[in-house]
């Protein structure tokens, strides 16, 4: 599968409190206005692992294309709907879980990136999130040159899967011209290994608007 890293909106380290789902373009502008978020232009990975229950899950978040998405049916209306919000922020906010086989070599090139000091270390008592960014250009070609081998299928989350297709689709109509590298065609994704969804979740992020990747 083709994955690749995205420029980020997301909340200041320091301003988790504010974190919370936007509605529109403009009251994302304004968090980002009043300094609660920042807005991170260069395309990172972000290594996600979520401790429940004492069951560590761990995800990437990057971005993949909606044209690949292998998609299930959902209720249409529902779709165009959550089409309808998406496009009203202007951004992706909500991951699509995609499973994979394991890897040996993905294994170790994550491993080492858990290393690092994490972005985000957020923690409520028995739960656990922490978030390290993956910047260095070797290591996102790394990750992505690993995964661009693996097979993946969506695994949760099929309504924001058939929803980000549809955006991509309404902006291809409207600008057939479009550069196929467009953020509105690349949605949110987390990659998470079939034996770790098995026994744990696939809800790594601690609620909506804590990873938003803008297209407008």
């Amino acid at each position: 599968m083709q994955i690749q890293g995205f420029s980020c909106t997301r909340p200041q380290p320091e301003h988790m409190d504010q974190m919370r789902a936007c509605a529109t373009a403009a009251e994302l502008d304004g968090l980002v206005t009043a300094g609660a978020y920042t807005t991170d232009v260069s395309r990172a990975l972000y290594l996600v692992a979520r401790r429940h229950d004492g069951v560590v899950t761990t995800g990437v978040a990057c971005c993949c294309s909606a044209a690949e998405l292998d998609v299930a049916a959902v209720d249409a209306d529902e779709a165009g709907a959550r089409a309808d919000e998406i496009e009203a922020l202007g951004a992706h906010t909500r991951p699509i879980t995609i499973a994979y086989e394991g890897n040996r070599a993905l294994d170790l090139i994550l491993g080492a990136a858990r290393s690092a000091t994490p972005l985000y270390n957020l923690s409520n008592g028995s739960e656990q999130v922490v978030v390290w960014r993956m910047s260095r250009p070797e290591a996102i070609e790394a990750v992505t040159t690993t995964f661009a081998q693996i097979d993946g299928h969506v695994a949760d989350n099929c309504l924001e899967a058939v929803a980000t297709r549809l955006v991509a689709r309404r902006a291809r109509e409207a600008r057939p011209s479009m550069d196929p590298r467009a953020a509105v065609l690349h949605p949110l994704a987390m990659l998470i290994s079939e034996a770790e969804l098995s026994r744990g979740t696939a809800g790594l992020l601690p609620g909506e608007g804590l990873l938003v990747h803008r297209f407008a």
